[in-house]
């Protein structure tokens, strides 16, 4: 964020600094004291917000003057650079203010009474925070659970904390030197996944958009504890209409951009390296153990997404049913495939998920905290890949 302030009195100066400072102390801030050296600045180099005090000198050392009329021109002149940039005026002499009120509100500028009480630090916040140009990521990783977006603490050695992010719970990190974002769903489910992924595109604007976390996987389909299933064509396996007692499906589905299946087929699935990775450095706890050997295995399948927890085996087989190719089933993948897929970014995405039931009731969380730690492994893995090469 880059602020420039106009002011001649230097502790009024040091007190604006230090409030933007207490509000992020990474803005760039340019001072300047008079008109003369106001200008240039203000005319070449564009600004996310512009301060001023309008009672200043026009030339250094001399006295301050209304200056008021002459800064109006100056910032809101067709050919300023810095013609739609906010201007805050906090002047210890309001009167200079109101002798152009008219004039000052027509052009978008706010006046702030720079006086002991503080109340202008209120007003100063106000237009920090409304100024302050929103970052854009190179990636969002978007997780349905809590668990599943821990998980990345054991992969990533520079996670940031949580924190709110245009109403998003958001973690900062960093792949392979790219900016991005772990993104956390306030709960499961589709619904949910669709607005937390249209949100994150539109105030992130991400080259690459992606899920991480777990699933359920089908028997008949061969997919065992600890695949990992990246999903190739998603579809909602509970859109339809009832009737009768039964669900008469119309299945919606969304497919994997090409290239980004060739980059997973070529560079992920015939990589035995990355497989070998996924289990390195991690300790098993003997609950976790589903057959003798822990060995996940990468895969490329069709995956369906539904807007409920499956723990029936009737439910599965009306899943198996709906498309006789699908490998593995959860709630969220088809709300991010879909939400990429129209948006106007055209962003790559994919989905990473690790399998730790068959969605049967007998289903439980002994295999989760595994699970999502080898789905966050593959995601990276995939992630960076796709980072580099775009």
């Amino acid at each position: 964020m880059k602020i420039l302030i106009l002011e001649d009195n230097p502790e009024k100066l040091a007190e604006i600094i230090s409030e933007i400072q207490i509000f992020d102390n990474e803005v760039e801030i340019t001072t300047v004291t008079n008109q003369f050296d106001f200008s240039p600045l203000v005319e070449r180099h564009k600004y996310d917000l512009i301060i001023i005090d309008l009672m200043v000198p026009s030339f250094q050392s001399e006295p301050p003057t209304d200056l008021t009329e002459m800064l109006i021109l100056r910032i809101r002149d067709d050919e300023c650079i810095n013609i739609e940039t906010p201007v805050l005026a906090l002047t210890k002499y309001p009167q200079a203010a109101h002798k152009c009120v008219d004039d000052l509100s027509v052009v978008g500028l706010q006046i702030g009474h720079y006086s002991d009480n503080g109340q202008w630090k209120s007003l100063l916040l106000k237009n920090l925070k409304s100024s302050k140009p929103q970052e854009i990521y190179d990636f969002v990783i978007v997780c349905a659970l809590q668990k599943e977006a821990k998980a990345f603490e054991q992969v990533l050695s520079n996670i940031s904390p949580s924190e709110n992010i245009m109403g998003l719970e958001c973690r900062k990190v960093k792949v392979a030197n790219f900016n991005g974002l772990i993104v956390t769903c306030p709960r499961m489910g589709l619904v949910v996944a669709s607005i937390v992924t249209t949100k994150a595109l539109e105030y992130f604007k991400p080259k690459v958009i992606c899920m991480s976390g777990i699933c359920a996987g089908l028997k008949s389909s061969g997919a065992n504890i600890y695949d990992l299933i990246i999903s190739d064509t998603s579809y909602q396996h509970d859109a339809g209409k009832w009737t009768n007692g039964k669900l008469v499906s119309e299945v919606y589905q969304v497919q994997l951009d090409p290239d980004v299946k060739t980059f997973i087929n070529s560079k992920i699935i015939d990589n035995q390296e990355i497989e070998s990775t996924l289990t390195q450095g991690v300790s098993f706890e003997r609950d976790e153990y589903h057959d003798q050997y822990i060995k996940p295995k990468i895969k490329l399948e069709i995956t369906s997404s539904g807007s409920t927890v499956i723990a029936d085996s009737e439910i599965i087989k009306s899943v198996e049913d709906t498309h006789r190719k699908v490998h593995s089933f959860e709630m969220e993948t088809f709300a991010l495939y879909e939400s990429a897929r129209m948006s106007p970014l055209k962003p790559k995405y994919f989905s990473c998920k690790c399998v730790v039931d068959d969605g049967s009731e007998s289903k439980g969380d002994n295999y989760h905290r595994l699970a999502c730690l080898f789905a966050a492994k593959c995601t990276v893995e995939v992630l960076s890949g796709l980072l580099k090469s775009s």
